[in-house]
C-alpha cells in the first residue's frame, strides 16, 4: 500500500511552492510529473498525487531534490492567490480532470517536438543550400580557370605554328630531296640506297680484317692504274667512301700516286658528298655489359629453403616491425605511468571499470613501485565482482615499508598512508568474503579497525563477520535483518531474512516476522510477485495452530466471521499488513478483484479494532485500485 508523504505548501501572486519530505527520497528512485492541473510524485512505498485548485505553467517550474526532500516551484498561469493547494471533487470528476491535463501535456510536448524538428529541418535545408551554393562557384571558378589556362595554351600554340610557318618557306629537308632524286633502278649496294653513313659489306669486312681498303680482294695487289678504279664499281665505291687523309696514310711508294690520282677523281665525281657522309656515320656499336645476377636471401641460410617456411617468418618479421613501428609512434604522454594513472582513475570514475584495470595494468607494468595504481586497481576489480586479494597484498607491503620511514602523528604523508591502508584492509576484507575465508575478513577488518577506532561502519561489519562465525541464531538474524532494513539495505534484508526462514530450529513467530518483512523489502523493490508469495508464506505461519499449514486467506477470514478472527491483537495487526501488502501487490499485478478483496478486509480489521486512520487511508487505496481497473 503507498504511504502518503509529509508535504507543504506557500504561495505568492506568481507561484505555488510545494515542499515534499520523505525517507530516502532522491532524484534515482523518483517519478516526477507535472502537468497544469496535477502533479504526481511517485517514489515507492510513497505517492502524491495533487489535483491542483488552478493552472500552473508546466513548462516554467522548478524541481529540487535535497535530502529526503524535494521542492517544487511552480509559476501560475493567471496570477492571484488561490486560497488552497488541491481541490476536492468526485472520483469520476478527478479521474477525468487528470486525464485531461495529461493529454494536454502529452499534445504541448509532441507540438514543441514538432516544432524543434521542422525547426531543424529548415536549418539543415539553409546548410545544405549554402553547401551546394558554395560547390557551384567552386566549380565555376575552377571551369572559368581551366578556359583561361586553354585559352592561352590555344594562343602559345597558334603563336608558334606562325613562326613554323614562316620559318619553313626558307628551308628545304635534304633527306626528302634525296629521297625524290633517287633512281628507281639503284643497285642495293650503292650508298644512296641506304642513305648517308653507309657502307658495302665488303668495305666493313675489310676494315675489320684491318686490311688497307686499296689492296684488291682477289690478288691482293696495290692498284696502280686508274682506269681499274673506273672499270670496278664496286671498288670504286670503296674508294669514294674511303677518307682521303686516312687513304694517304695507308699508301706507300707507287700507290701513293695513284691513291692520290683516285682521290681527286672522287672529289670531282661527288664534290663534298664524302665529308658529310662520314661525318654523318652511326657510332660503333660498344661491346656488350655484364650484368649481376643476384638470389634472394634466405630467411635461415642454415635451413633448406621451403616456401611455407619462408612466408611464415617473413610475416612474423613485418609483424614485429609493425609492432615495433607502433610502439615508437605511440604519444611520449602514453609511456608515462603518471598519465596513465590519471587516465585509469577518469574511466573508473566514469564506471569503465575494465578500462581502468587495463590502464593501471600498463603503468604497473611500466613502473612496479606505483602503489596507488595497485590499490586502485583492486578496487576497480571489486567493481568487476573479481578477487582483488593479490594487488591489495602487494599495495599494503609496499605501503607498510614505506612507512617506515615516517614518524607516526607527525606527518601528513604519513595520515594519507594510514587511510590508505584501512581502505586496502576493507577491500580485501570484501573479496575474501566471496570465498566465505570469514577468519580473514575478520583479521582484516579487526585490523582496520585498531586504525580506525571510531569507525561506525567497521563495527558493524565486524559484528555481522564474528555473527557469520558462530553458529546462526533466530534473533541475531532477525537483528541484522531489522538494522539493514532500518537503514534501507533492502536487498541486505532480504538476504538476512532468507536465512532465518532457512533455519530449522526458528521460532514460528521469528519466522512470521521473517517473511512479513521480507514481503516489506520485495515490495520496496517492486518484486510484486514475491510479495504475494512471502505474504501466502507468512499467512500459512500465522494460521498454523488451527491445522492450516497453506490456505486461502479468504476462505479463513469468511470462516472465522471477518473482524471476529480467532487471534491476539499482535496477530491481528501482522494479518492486516499481510493483507494490505498483499493488495497493494496484487493491484499492480493488475489483479484487482482479489486486491480489492485484501484491502477490504485488512479495512473491516482496522475498523473493528477502531483505528480508523488506517481504515480510511485503507478506503482511499481501494478506491485508487477501483480507478486503475475502470481505466484499464
Amino acid at each position: 500500500m503507498p504511504l502518503t508523504p509529509q508535504h507543504s505548501w506557500d504561495e505568492t501572486d506568481t507561484t505555488m511552492n510545494i515542499v515534499v519530505t520523505a525517507p530516502g527520497l532522491t532524484k534515482a528512485k523518483s517519478d516526477l510529473l507535472i502537468c497544469d492541473t496535477f502533479v504526481r510524485i511517485n517514489a515507492p512505498p510513497y505517492l502524491l498525487q495533487l489535483d491542483l485548485a488552478h493552472a500552473v505553467d508546466d513548462c516554467n517550474g522548478t524541481a529540487v531534490f535535497g535530502t529526503s526532500s524535494l521542492a517544487l516551484r511552480l509559476t501560475k498561469v493567471e496570477r492571484g492567490l488561490w486560497g488552497q493547494l488541491a481541490i476536492q471533487a468526485p472520483k469520476e470528476e478527478l479521474h477525468q480532470r487528470r486525464q485531461q491535463a495529461q493529454q494536454r501535456l502529452a499534445d504541448s510536448l509532441a507540438t514543441n517536438k514538432q516544432a524543434q524538428l521542422d525547426r531543424k529541418k529548415a536549418l539543415d535545408k539553409a546548410a545544405s543550400d549554402r553547401r551546394i551554393d558554395l560547390d557551384r562557384q567552386k566549380r565555376d571558378a575552377i571551369e572559368q580557370q581551366k578556359q583561361q589556362e586553354l585559352d592561352a595554351q590555344r594562343a602559345q600554340v597558334a603563336s608558334w605554328q606562325t613562326e613554323v610557318d614562316d620559318k619553313g618557306s626558307a628551308e628545304s629537308d635534304y633527306e626528302e630531296e634525296q629521297v625524290e632524286a633517287m633512281p628507281a633502278s639503284l643497285d642495293q649496294d650503292h650508298s644512296d640506297y641506304h642513305g648517308r653513313g653507309w657502307r658495302p659489306k665488303k668495305a666493313r669486312a675489310v676494315e675489320h680484317a684491318g686490311v688497307s681498303p686499296a689492296m684488291n680482294d682477289d690478288a691482293q695487289q696495290p692498284l696502280t692504274e686508274p682506269h681499274d678504279v673506273q672499270q670496278d664499281d664496286s671498288k670504286q665505291a670503296i674508294w669514294k667512301d674511303q677518307p682521303a687523309g686516312e687513304y694517304t696514310q695507308l699508301a706507300t711508294g707507287s700507290q701513293q700516286s695513284s691513291s692520290t690520282l683516285c682521290d681527286l677523281e672522287s672529289s670531282q665525281a661527288h664534290g663534298d658528298e664524302a665529308h658529310s657522309s662520314d661525318a654523318d656515320m652511326a657510332p660503333v656499336r660498344s661491346g656488350c655489359v655484364p650484368v649481376a645476377v643476384q638470389f634472394t636471401k634466405l630467411e635461415t641460410e642454415h635451413l633448406p629453403a621451403r616456401e611455407t617456411r619462408e612466408q611464415e617468418i617473413s610475416s612474423y618479421k613485418r609483424k614485429s616491425q609493425d609492432h615495433e613501428a607502433l610502439e615508437e609512434s605511440l604519444d611520449l604522454a602514453e609511456r608515462q605511468p603518471l598519465f596513465l594513472k590519471d587516465k585509469a582513475d577518469g574511466m573508473h570514475r566514469a564506471g569503465n571499470y575494465r578500462a581502468a584495470v587495463n590502464a593501471y595494468t600498463k603503468a604497473i607494468q611500466l613502473d612496479m613501485g606505483m602503489t596507488v595504481c595497485y590499490s586502485n586497481r583492486a578496487a576497480s576489480y571489486l567493481k568487476l565482482k573479481e578477487l582483488c586479494i593479490q594487488d591489495c597484498t602487494t599495495a599494503l607491503a609496499q605501503m607498510e615499508a614505506t612507512m617506515s620511514s615516517f614518524n607516526a602523528g607527525s606527518s601528513t604523508a604519513a595520515t594519507a598512508m594510514h587511510s590508505s591502508m584501512i581502505k586496502l584492509l576493507t577491500r580485501r576484507a570484501a573479496a575474501q568474503v566471496e570465498l566465505h575465508d570469514f577468519a580473514s575478513v575478520k583479521a582484516d577488518l579487526g585490523e582496520a579497525l585498531a586504525r580506525r577506532p571510531d569507525d561506525k561502519q567497521l563495527q558493524d561489519d565486524l559484528q555481522e563477520v564474528n555473527a557469520c562465525l558462530q553458529p546462526a541464531s533466530s534473533s541475531t538474524l532477525r537483528r541484522i535483518a531489522d538494522d539493514r532494513f532500518k537503514s534501507q539495505d533492502m536487498q541486505g534484508a532480504a538476504d538476512a531474512y532468507t536465512a532465518l526462514l532457512a533455519l530449522p530450529d526458528a521460532a514460528c513467530t521469528d519466522k512470521l516476522a521473517a517473511a512479513s518483512n521480507r514481503a516489506a523489502c520485495s515490495l520496496a523493490q517492486r518484486d510484486y510477485a514475491k510479495v504475494v508469495a512471502d505474504c501466502n508464506l507468512a499467512f500459512g505461519l500465522l494460521t498454523r495452530k488451527d491445522g492450516l499449514a497453506s490456505l486461502d486467506i479468504q476462505k479463513y477470514l469468511q470462516s472465522n466471521q471477518t473482524g471476529s478472527v480467532n487471534l491476539d491483537d499482535k496477530q491481528k495487526q501482522s494479518l492486516c499488513r499481510l493483507l494490505a501488502r498483499r493488495g497493494v501487490a496484487l493491484g499492480h499485478l493488475a489483479r484487482y478483484n482479489s486486491a480489492v478483496l485484501d484491502l477490504q478486509a485488512a479495512q473491516d480489521m482496522y475498523s473493528a479494532m477502531g483505528q480508523q486512520a488506517k481504515a480510511s487511508s485503507l478506503q482511499a487505496d481501494i478506491q485508487k485500485i477501483q480507478g486503475m481497473q475502470y481505466s484499464s
